[in-house]
């Protein structure tokens, strides 16, 4: 082979080895990606533990009535629903019962009425109910609400109402941190005294100002953002619960999503 043509077999090997590589590299390139997906969970289901007893001491000659209905979430993202129902157990039946599972719970507050009962240490009549209940979604946010009322002798029992808001997607417990800019107490605290001014008329004047304030116990619904103040919160018992709504209107500015 002369050098002429030895010269023109390295140039046809060069180029077919280039050819080849470029082949390859389109190959490679043309290849789609494997991204991962997310994972798709069904919608979790809802729960209830419920109990409706009457317990009686016949030597201390008293009785205590218990009504226990608490909804919870089952299946799901067991992330968001184990978030959400960690939240529920402790606002419903106490951090005593936090490591437990709702029904757990919910016989470990009877057997706690049942000692005290049997050691005699209530009165001649009791009553205690218990309720935990999903309400109204909006965009995002999912209202939670425990109502539980108290009588162990005594002029009267005691109402409780406690809201919960939480995000769906995480399951993070709403907080008013979370939903207004820094600074936002004094101007929100005006507004809700403002407001309650107006739509209570003449018996505003027994509103003890001072107190009325963001107290953390609110829902999130079309309509704005609603608190709710327990008797003795910000007025006597007599008056009861009492509830101040704000729109969207009255929030924007103060709001850290617009």
């Amino acid at each position: 082979m002369t050098d002429t043509m030895k010269r023109y077999f390295w140039i046809l090997l060069a180029i077919l080895a280039f050819a080849g590589c470029k082949n390859d590299k389109k190959k490679t390139a043309d290849k789609p990606s494997k991204e991962p997906t997310a994972k798709v969970y069904e919608a979790p289901t809802l729960q209830e533990t419920k109990l409706s007893e009457t317990i009686n001491n016949t030597e201390e000659m008293s009785t205590c009535d218990i009504e226990i209905d608490v909804e919870y979430y089952e299946g799901g993202n067991p992330e968001v629903t184990e978030a959400i129902n960690d939240v529920i157990l402790r606002a419903t039946f106490g951090d005593d019962c936090a490591d437990m599972g709702f029904d757990e719970a919910k016989e470990y507050t009877y057997g706690r009425f049942m000692a005290d009962m049997s050691e005699g240490i209530m009165g001649e009549y009791n009553e205690y109910t218990l309720y935990g209940s999903f309400s109204d979604e909006y965009e995002n946010y999912l209202n939670y609400t425990v109502s539980q009322y108290e009588y162990f002798g005594g002029v009267h029992g005691m109402d409780t109402l406690r809201e919960y808001v939480f995000d769906k997607t995480t399951g993070a417990l709403v907080t008013e941190d979370d939903l207004f800019v820094p600074g936002y107490e004094n101007v929100l605290s005006k507004r809700m005294t403002d407001s309650l001014r107006n739509q209570m008329g003449e018996e505003f004047e027994f509103i003890d100002v001072d107190e009325v304030e963001p107290n953390g116990n609110f829902i999130i619904s079309p309509n704005g953002i609603t608190w709710l103040f327990n008797a003795y919160e910000i007025a006597s018992y007599a008056m009861g619960a009492i509830d101040v709504t704000l729109s969207w209107d009255e929030l924007q500015d103060l709001l850290k999503q617009k």
